[in-house]
């Protein structure tokens, strides 16, 4: 797990504790909801950046040797 999966982690559960100690079931409901499509949205948008991160890696290893 790197760094930055990390902290996301870390911020996840103590979100996910205060958000269970001070908010009713309906808020709970609403806000996770829109949680998922956030993150749905940054998988979408971050998934080619990745991809194309380890194309220009692989380009580079084959053009420098």
């Amino acid at each position: 797990m790197n760094k930055d999966h990390l902290i996301s982690f870390l911020a996840g559960i103590v979100v996910g504790t205060a958000l269970g100690v001070l908010v009713g079931d309906e808020d709970k409901k609403r806000i996770q909801k829109a949680l998922s499509k956030q993150a749905e949205r940054l998988r979408r948008e971050c998934n080619p950046i990745q991809e194309s991160a380890a194309k220009i890696k692989q380009f580079v290893k084959a053009h420098l040797k």
